[in-house]
């Protein structure tokens, strides 16, 4: 059983069908944004959690149809909970561990998706799946990529908020004290990582809003430390196998 097999239904329950509220009211639109459109396009969400994304997306682009769309996570259970309440026509919902060979052919998708995903990985297992996403992705296909900002989990760091469970993994807090996996890794690690993985790469720090603020006060005390960085990467070079 995965870790978040073992939160899942409360995962869904604090999370909810906007993911939390910097998400909801910083991150999602963003993201969206950088999506452009979905006409005629082979689209994968890897990490899709409980699923709640990919249907603000055909909001966002309705009347657009995508020729593909495949949502995935490792948890069997989170799965459950997307086909459940987050469940698009005509999606396949796949059981995929990033960290292992995906089920799909040479240069099947126009589009991945991985929203607070990679930041989860050790670097080892960071690598097999950027260089799995290449393999996937066609020629100059995309991944859009969000990360927990390195910066904020400095300073969750110095703050003493990162703890290890009793499974071993590095866990920073969410809301009503549901804690969630992190790694400690540099923005240039990052950078290199994901250049060496073939991609030419643009990046942009996401802060906090009043609103999210508002509705987490804690992070008043973070409003000059970038949340989130958000990665636009763009397929050039085809590794070799």
């Amino acid at each position: 059983m995965t870790y978040y097999d073992k939160i899942a239904n409360r995962w869904h329950a604090i999370t909810g069908f906007h993911g939390g509220a910097f998400k909801k009211y910083v991150l999602n639109e963003i993201l969206i944004d950088k999506i452009e459109y979905i006409s005629d396009r082979n689209i994968i969400e890897l990490g899709a959690g409980n699923g709640y994304f990919m249907p603000l997306v055909f909001k966002k682009y309705s009347g657009q149809g995508a020729s593909r769309i495949v949502i995935s996570d490792q948890s069997e259970l989170l799965l459950n909970i997307a086909r459940k309440n987050f469940r698009i026509n005509d999606a396949e919902y796949i059981q995929l561990d990033v960290r292992s060979k995906f089920p799909f052919s040479d240069n099947s998708f126009d589009l991945a998706i991985a929203n607070m995903l990679l930041n989860e990985l050790s670097t080892v297992s960071l690598k097999k799946a950027l260089r799995e996403i290449n393999r996937i992705l066609k020629d100059s296909g995309i991944l859009l990529a969000t990360i927990t900002h390195p910066k904020f989990v400095r300073r969750l760091d110095r703050n003493g908020l990162l703890r290890v469970n009793r499974n071993g993994l590095l866990t920073f807090p969410g809301k009503n004290g549901l804690r969630l996996p992190i790694v400690r890794r540099s923005e240039e690690k990052y950078h290199q990582i994901l250049v060496e993985s073939g991609f030419e790469i643009e990046s942009s720090d996401i802060f906090a809003t009043p609103e999210v603020q508002k509705e987490k006060p804690s992070l008043r005390d973070f409003q000059k430390t970038p949340m989130a960085q958000i990665y636009y990467c763009k397929k050039i070079n085809i590794l070799p196998n």
